[in-house]
């Protein structure tokens, strides 16, 4: 959780006044809205009062809140927002010395207030090409894997005309790599084009890889076909290009593989990477390993059920989304770093631990730790802690999962679904086939 010196340090780096917070202090009002977070329940004004031990209206606490601008919530996040996994504790979380990361974006709707309704850009369209039901809001979170550890986040910015794509979202996460040292960033087909992944290696100053999918309509010159089935190829970005920017292109490596799954259809994938070289980076390990960028969907997952929210924010207007969307992190970063403190005291892989349990369990201790106030000594939270910590290790242990079995289909089937005359139980092995490049 935030320290009163962090705190202290992004307030006064943001230009923030003290009296934004009169009764209450910024730490107590960050460690209601984390509170508020984990429980999925309460306002604002109830968990404030149980921090603060005193009385505040809800109104008041909302003002506090609305007092902190995004500017303070970025400077917070670069201190507080920390890698957790350790090459010698958590091997799924690097590959060949290199901190796996995934990118991706999501959008959270916003109640239908005044403040709201009052905004002028155009609400998405439905299937029906109609309007919306709610108002989207844009968000994009940087993440380690194998930890679900946020590192960087980014939103849509205040009074826009129009709705900011997501990959311009995402492209304001990336100054963070160069604090990562070496790292690898899986995405999907949304950023796998050569304009990202040249700024993704620019901004991380050369520590930074990129694994990435791409669609199959990109262009690419075949340069050379390597001993392993992948080709080098020669990429260029047209929108560096048209900018007149120094490098507007770059050499990556092309993986091809054919996906499928047992009694299904299979599935061409295609792969950029930087990493060029094939005898330490394998192409069979990339494919294998592109498959841990599924993490990302579960984190937002988790973000949004897990921790306590829906995908409607508890919201009333865009910069109050800011507030509410910053306490999500801040309460997923610190479940985060509690998961691996008790997976390292079980001694078993950090995802072996439900992240729901956890939350729950830690929202738990931090209300009791709130009521009981100055009658525990620092002595005895510190051991109440470990004793909790303990039992979050015995209850939120998952059992190893048993592999999807049942026959895909109905029995009176909608087309294009089969239909199910007999019930007969499959391998749901997922079958990887590399596909070698040939040359042109």
């Amino acid at each position: 959780m935030a320290g009163a010196q962090q705190v202290r340090r992004a307030r006064e780096a943001a230009g923030l006044r003290t009296h934004c917070a009169a009764k209450s202090t910024l730490p107590q009002l960050l460690q209601a809205m984390i509170q508020q977070a984990l429980a999925g329940s309460g306002s604002l004004g109830h968990h404030l009062r149980l921090v603060m031990n005193t009385r505040i209206s809800d109104s008041a606490a909302i003002q506090r809140r609305a007092s902190l601008n995004w500017e303070f919530y970025q400077e917070l996040f670069g201190r507080v927002l920390k890698p957790l996994a350790r090459p010698k504790d958590h091997a799924e979380s690097f590959h060949a010395g290199l901190r796996l990361l995934a990118l991706d974006g999501s959008h959270f709707s916003l109640r239908n207030s005044a403040a709201v309704m009052a905004m002028t850009r155009p609400r998405p369209g439905n299937q029906r090409a109609s309007a919306g039901a709610f108002m989207k809001w844009s968000t994009a979170v940087l993440l380690e894997l194998g930890t679900h550890a946020p590192l960087s986040v980014a939103c849509s910015t205040l009074g826009m005309e129009r709705m900011e794509m997501e990959i311009d979202i995402a492209r304001r996460t990336l100054p963070t790599l160069a604090t990562l040292g070496p790292s690898l960033l899986l995405a999907d087909r949304l950023y796998g084009c050569a304009s990202f992944m040249l700024e993704v290696m620019e901004q991380g100053q050369g520590h930074a890889h990129c694994l990435m999918r791409v669609r199959d309509n990109l262009r690419a010159q075949q340069l050379e076909v390597l001993h392993d089935g992948s080709a080098l190829m020669r990429v260029r970005s047209d929108t560096k290009a048209r900018a007149k920017a120094a490098s507007c292109e770059m050499v990556v490596r092309e993986l091809r593989a054919e996906v499928r799954r047992t009694g299904g259809k299979a599935q061409t994938l295609r792969l950029w990477t930087t990493l060029l070289d094939a005898r330490k980076h394998p192409a069979e390990e990339l494919l294998k390993l592109y498959a841990q960028r599924w993490e990302q969907e579960l984190f937002f997952r988790e973000l949004k059920r897990h921790t306590g929210a829906t995908s409607m924010l508890q919201a009333d207007s865009e910069q109050t989304a800011q507030g509410a969307f910053a306490a999500l992190v801040l309460a997923a970063s610190e479940v985060a770093q509690r998961r691996v403190e008790a997976a390292t005291e079980a001694d078993l892989p950090v995802l072996r631990l439900s992240i729901a349990k956890m939350g729950q369990m830690l929202g738990q201790l931090t209300s009791m730790l709130q009521s009981a106030g100055d009658v525990l000594t620092p002595a005895q939270r510190a051991a109440m802690s470990h004793k909790w910590l303990q039992v979050m290790v015995r209850e939120a242990v998952i059992p190893p999962r048993r592999a999807r079995s049942c026959q895909h289909g109905l029995r009176r089937p909608h087309s294009p679904w089969p239909v199910i005359r007999k019930r007969v139980f499959i391998d749901p092995e997922v079958l990887l086939t590399l596909l070698p490049a040939t040359s042109p």
